[in-house]
């Protein structure tokens, strides 16, 4: 795994994070690992908790990609636009918190990428021929089945 690269990304929210790992072949990668994390904490106050969970994930983070050799990490921007104003200021500051201790943790700078860009370039599978997403998640991605 030394020799390789690859880079890790994540989709995100207060409840549960999504992660891919790809491996870096220069033009494009090559998607190894979709899978999600959802952190459970007990702490009192929503700052200690989105704080515990932001933990939590680095650590499962560590934890799983330390021996790889990571060389970029992507994060998708939240999306702001929420019917309430509160939960979207809640995951703009979650998605905050998280980003800062990944990056500290794997010393590498994080790159944002918007929704329409993660999947036009890490999953074209799931966007239509008018490149908007489909309606259908697919059964399969990369060649992983969807599990339930």
């Amino acid at each position: 795994m030394e020799d390789k690269k690859y880079i890790l990304s994540f989709d995100v929210s207060t409840s549960s994070i999504g992660i891919c790992l790809f491996e870096d072949l220069g033009d494009y990668g090559k998607l190894l690992l979709l899978t999600h994390f959802e952190p459970k904490v007990k702490e009192n106050t929503q700052i200690e908790r989105l704080n515990a969970k932001a933990d939590l994930c680095v650590e499962e983070m560590i934890e799983d990609f330390s021996t790889y050799n990571i060389q970029r990490i992507i994060v998708e921007k939240p999306l702001l636009n929420s019917n309430s104003q509160k939960t979207a200021q809640v995951l703009a500051m979650f998605n905050e918190y998280l980003t800062v201790k990944i990056s500290a943790a794997f010393n590498i700078p994080v790159d944002f990428i918007t929704v329409h860009d993660a999947r036009k370039y890490a999953l074209p599978e799931l966007l239509g021929e008018n490149g908007k997403m489909m309606s259908d998640f697919p059964k399969t991605v990369a060649g992983s089945k969807k599990s339930n």
